[in-house]
């Protein structure tokens, strides 16, 4: 009986004290990684690529990582067609590079969209 406790007491303690499972986005696009996070390197520093690049075909639909308001939807020299979602808890997704905009600036968008 006592063992019984003592696990029982063990498991409630580490959920109590481990730390909380993180929430992700969603994947906005079918495709491969073609480049993975880099934080560092000349690159970064010099260009301020700190992305993900997802390959995927022409036409290929890409959805909202997360849900959030279209704070800037247009064209950027050297990215082409952009769209940046930011997110209730502060933080913000930019894709890039994208065939066509779908979306306008204000808009309110859920996570998938």
């Amino acid at each position: 009986m006592l063992t019984k406790v003592t696990t029982t007491l063990s498991i409630v303690l580490f959920a109590l004290t481990a730390p909380a499972v993180a929430s992700g986005w969603s994947w906005p696009a079918e495709g491969p990684v073609l480049r993975g996070f880099d934080f560092g390197g000349a690159e970064y520093h010099e260009h301020g690529h700190s992305g993900i690049d997802v390959g995927s075909p022409a036409g290929a639909a890409v959805s909202a990582p997360a849900a959030g308001t279209v704070s800037f939807a247009g064209w950027l020299p050297g990215n082409g067609r952009t769209a940046t979602i930011s997110t209730a808890d502060g933080y913000a997704v930019t894709l890039t590079h994208l065939g066509a905009l779908a979306i306008t600036e204000g808009e309110e968008l859920a996570e998938g969209e």
